[in-house]
């Protein structure tokens, strides 16, 4: 191989390398510019005071009831935020 190959190669590689850091460059914008997924109107009710009294009230006259059972009584779809009541966080 002659240095006119070589410079002929090495010149193709540059090139090459150029056209994968522009379409690396165009991917890294198209990913980091979109939403990571669309948001669903939420379902679930909002906590009032009166759903924290009840639960709260509910928690203390029945203190065997699973914080799971609180939350099916009352129609709390997730009884995380039945937790978070009683261990003060729902405020």
């Amino acid at each position: 191989m002659t240095k006119s190959d070589m410079r002929i190669e090495v010149t193709a590689l540059l090139e090459l390398v150029r056209m994968l850091e522009d379409r690396l460059s165009i991917l890294h914008h198209e990913l980091h510019n979109r939403p990571a997924r669309t948001k669903s109107p939420s379902r679930r009710n909002p906590i009032t005071e009166e759903v924290r009294a009840k639960v709260w009230a509910l928690h203390v006259q029945q203190p065997d009831l699973s914080q799971h059972e609180i939350a099916r009584v009352l129609g709390i779809s997730n009884s995380g935020r039945v937790s978070e009541i009683i261990a003060g966080k729902r405020v």
